[in-house]
């Protein structure tokens, strides 16, 4: 019996966690003019769920990994366009890590893409992006490394070149 109360608080607080980690989301879109009412946060199960999948997805390169050094970011501009081409109006999941948890917001896609490089591609951000079954999936970030930044691209499905 003393075990499960442990058990209970860490999953309660862990629910509190990812709510206000959403709210952090959700107020990201509303600062990029997305009305709440065309997302969907995800409940913590479906985001525990696709997030593992997309970490190895994402780890192992997807289908393509293209890489220029940041002073080459107009040409990652230019991919990132191609990217919201073929994204069109798909929802997707949108993966965010705040303070360290993992959090899914269902959004179209395009939003976010065309978002990425004036405002949610950092040395502290990535975009993430998946479909629900991970078929589908994109991450764009920007890397500190000791030989100077460099912007990568890792898709898969329908995103890779």
């Amino acid at each position: 019996m003393s075990d499960a109360l442990p058990s209970e608080l860490a999953r309660r607080l862990r629910v509190n966690r990812y709510r206000q980690a959403a709210d952090v989301c959700l107020g990201v879109l509303r600062g990029l003019g997305v009305d709440e009412s065309q997302t969907r946060v995800l409940d913590i199960t479906d985001t525990d769920e696709i997030w593992p999948v997309y970490l190895e997805r994402l780890r192992a390169g997807g289908e393509a990994r293209e890489r220029w050094s940041a002073a080459r970011a107009d040409e990652v501009g230019h991919r990132v366009d191609e990217l919201r081409s073929v994204a069109g109006s798909v929802t997707m999941v949108w993966l965010a890590l705040v303070d360290s948890e993992p959090i899914g917001v269902e959004v179209q896609a395009q939003v976010l893409l065309d978002a990425a490089m004036s405002y949610l591609v950092s040395r502290a951000g990535d975009l993430m992006l998946a479909t629900g079954d991970v078929a589908d999936g994109v991450c764009v970030e920007r890397n500190h490394l000791a030989t100077g930044d460099e912007f990568e691209i890792v898709t898969w499905g329908r995103f890779a070149p």
